[in-house]
């Protein structure tokens, strides 16, 4: 029903709100930084980041889903989730260059996945 999908739509955009300082998306930039200037320290302001992928993912399950939906909006979930974690790992590149790059493949791999289910969740509410 309308009501529900209006809800969904409230329930996504306060969760964004409620995340929107935590610097999602900035992630790249602030890992380039610090391997380009090769101070662990830098990265660990992408760690945080990664943290807060990891939390978002975990609040954005619990959110009442629409059945249309459910799918992709568990899927997407569960990508935050995954990529919060590959970006923590990526942070560990400079001292363990195997992970750190191990991780830029899952990044790539889980962030193309949640652009692809966040495309769904946005159709769905239009």
């Amino acid at each position: 029903s309308q009501t529900y999908k209006s809800n969904y739509r409230n329930s996504l955009s306060k969760l964004a709100k409620n995340y929107s300082n935590s610097d999602i998306g900035r992630e790249l930039t602030i890992i380039i930084q610090g391997y380009n200037i090769k101070d662990p320290s830098a990265l660990y302001a992408a760690k945080s980041i990664g943290e807060a992928y990891i939390k978002f993912g975990q609040e954005m399950i619990k959110i009442p889903t629409p059945r249309s939906v459910v799918d992709a909006h568990l899927r997407a979930s569960n990508n935050y989730i995954k990529s919060g974690q590959a970006i923590i790992n990526m942070t560990k590149g400079l001292s363990d260059p195997i992970i750190g790059m191990s991780a830029i493949l899952s990044y790539k791999k889980y962030n193309d996945e949640l652009s692809t289910n966040l495309d769904k969740i946005s159709i769905f509410l239009q």
